[in-house]
């Protein structure tokens, strides 16, 4: 989607499937990103690198806090459904 329907997906690289986690951002952020058509790539590709480069996640179990932290890779930008 684009602006406030844009949902965010990651998932790792060198295994698809394995997990994915999907999130949305705020609408004001989602705003800036989709302004212009013809930068919201470029503004999709510089917050992914300046802000959502590193998302880290805390998960609390049984067996106590386990922390994963998952990193952005410039070359794996790509829209669902069109493969770029």
């Amino acid at each position: 989607g684009t602006g406030a329907a844009a949902e965010w997906t990651v998932s790792p690289a060198d295994a698809p499937g394995a997990y994915e986690l999907a999130f949305k951002l705020p609408e004001h952020i989602e705003k800036w990103i989709s302004d212009s058509d013809e930068k919201e790539r470029l503004r999709t590709l510089q917050v992914k690198e300046q802000f959502l480069s590193t998302i880290t996640l805390y998960r609390v179990g049984s067996s106590g806090l386990r922390t994963y932290q998952l990193r952005y890779e410039p070359s794996s930008l790509s829209r669902p459904g069109t493969g770029d």
